[in-house]
């Protein structure tokens, strides 16, 4: 037998022996996943048109989709496998991160518990992570009231937004429709807020809701016209909160739904549009938002609402005028809302114009009854009874 054919024989024995070996190794592999998990099905695609999925990495956007996947089915374990030869380790936090951004992408899940247990193992060189969720009602109630909200969406759409509409005014119609027909639900402590007053079905379904809800319902609704926006969270005045970013023209604005109910004094609440498109720069002294450095800067202020109305005095001498302008523009509106441009401080000026004007149907015999918002100059004066 020739050497060469020896050494041929010995390198296929040998190539035969390795390829046995992962072969174990890979069933090895198989068995221990198997038996600690069974992975969530992946069969629901999530597209990069959902604004934080587009944002992660392929790790997280793998989470993500799993999530997505699990949630449709009303799986109370969700699965996710990740191998960590192709992958980072996902930490606590980035599971955290990631389960966030899915709700904020889809309020349309109202239907999912915000606490949820979280488990971690690793075998070889997988890591298994098991989300446990609960769910608000069986599939079979969740699905009617997935149905309600719908049907509630496709209503104030028919009723409230015609084809004509700009995308402007159908932004300001259904921000004045949440504020007309939902209320804020005030809770001292917000541990013990009902988990239901945080969801986009409580405000459009109950009339009840805090802040997260109305920036959910909002954002469904405007989904639901084709207008461009983010459920968007953070901190205003040491309290947190979630109001939307909204995109007109390639534009990105701020909008406070929630912060647009004001409330005057003990007896006198009022529908507003002072957190309607404004800029970073306006509330910067009141607003940190969570996750800025992915989210799009608001610098455009062509849509602010008083900008876009000429709701803005510039000096003393046009006061006369432009107070007769607004209030006439103004006649449905539960408050006269007036910004000023000008640095000097003009209350006193404002008030007794309107006195010598006669305007008997606004509240002017107090300054309590008057709201000043010296982040953007903007003057309240809510309508008598």
């Amino acid at each position: 037998m020739s050497k060469g054919f020896k050494f041929l024989k010995i390198v296929t024995r040998l190539t035969l022996i390795v390829l046995a070996i992962f072969a174990c190794k890979k069933l090895i592999d198989s068995r221990n996943i198997n038996t600690y998990a069974t992975r969530t099905e992946i069969t629901i695609n999530v597209s990069d048109d959902k604004f934080y999925y587009s944002k992660l990495d392929s790790a997280k956007k793998g989470l993500y989709t799993a999530i997505h996947n699990g949630i449709s089915r009303f799986e109370p374990k969700i699965v996710y496998i990740q191998d960590l030869k192709k992958e980072e380790v996902l930490k606590s936090e980035d599971i955290s991160d990631t389960l966030d951004f899915y709700m904020k992408d889809n309020p349309n899940v109202f239907y999912v518990r915000s606490k949820y247990t979280l488990e971690q193992t690793k075998v070889m060189h997988y890591q298994i992570i098991t989300l446990n969720v609960s769910y608000q009602g069986t599939p079979e109630e969740i699905k009617q009231n997935i149905n309600a909200l719908e049907e509630k969406i496709n209503t104030v759409i028919a009723e409230k937004i015609s084809p004509t509409m700009t995308n402007y005014q159908k932004e300001l119609t259904l921000h004045d429709y949440l504020l007309e027909n939902t209320d804020y639900y005030y809770c001292e402590d917000i541990a013990d807020i009902p988990y239901e007053k945080h969801t986009a079905y409580s405000a459009l379904i109950n009339k009840s809701c805090v802040c997260d809800g109305f920036s959910k319902a909002y954002s469904l609704l405007l989904d639901k016209v084709g207008i461009g926006n983010i459920v968007v969270s953070g901190i205003v005045d040491s309290t947190t909160h979630s109001w939307n970013l909204v995109n007109l023209d390639d534009e990105w604005y701020n909008v406070d739904v929630t912060s647009d109910n004001q409330t005057m004094d003990e007896k006198t609440k009022v529908k507003t549009h002072i957190f309607f498109n404004v800029t970073d720069e306006q509330i910067k002294s009141m607003y940190k938002k969570d996750n800025v450095e992915i989210l799009p800067e608001c610098v455009a202020d062509k849509y602010n609402y008083f900008k876009y109305n000429d709701y803005i005095i510039s000096s003393n001498a046009n006061i006369r005028t432009q107070l007769t302008n607004d209030a006439n523009a103004q006649k449905p509106m539960e408050a006269l809302e007036i910004m000023v441009s000008t640095s000097s401080d003009i209350t006193q000026t404002l008030i007794n114009t309107l006195y010598s004007m006669n305007f008997n149907n606004y509240k002017i015999n107090g300054i309590k009854t008057i709201k000043y918002f010296k982040y953007n100059n903007i003057y309240i004066f809510p309508k008598g009874k």
